[in-house]
């Protein structure tokens, strides 16, 4: 008797099976969909682990824990959002904005903050970004707020 097995691994969003299929993945619908690419930016590894379980489903969640390790990951992979913290160590999520669009202009950005001060929100519209969400916020108005903006593109 001979049994043949097939591995697939999952890869990004492709499944990629050695005995030649592949194609997109599927998601919490059903749908078959190309997975985004989001960039979350934040100096706390407890908000990144969480931000990854809400979208992790969803989307292909990619980390940085400064805005240094940030600008060096969106020189080298395709992004299709940012997740971007206010208050970091050595370069804010502001400064780090800045220098974004100097070569990534086209890629939306959402802030996430503690602070949520006024100053903070008019700072971070002003710049150019899509929308502010402050932390700690619930899990479904992240998805919502994410979902909106990659339906836009």
């Amino acid at each position: 008797m001979v049994f043949q097995f097939r591995l697939i691994f999952s890869c990004a969003s492709f499944k990629i099976d050695p005995m030649g299929w592949e194609g997109p993945i599927k998601n919490r619908g059903g749908k078959t969909v190309m997975q985004k690419r989001i960039l979350v930016v934040d100096d706390d590894d407890m908000n990144l682990m969480r931000t990854k379980r809400i979208l992790g489903f969803d989307y292909d969640v990619f980390f940085a824990s400064s805005g240094i390790e940030a600008l060096d990951t969106l020189k080298r992979e395709e992004m299709d959002l940012v997740l971007l913290d206010i208050e970091m160590p050595k370069m804010n999520g502001f400064e780090t904005f800045e220098r974004m669009k100097e070569f990534a202009a086209d890629i939306p950005v959402i802030f996430l903050t503690a602070s949520g001060q006024e100053d903070d929100v008019v700072s971070a519209i002003r710049l150019g970004a899509v929308n502010y969400l402050k932390k700690p916020f619930p899990p479904q108005e992240l998805l919502m707020r994410v979902t909106q903006e990659l339906e836009k593109r």
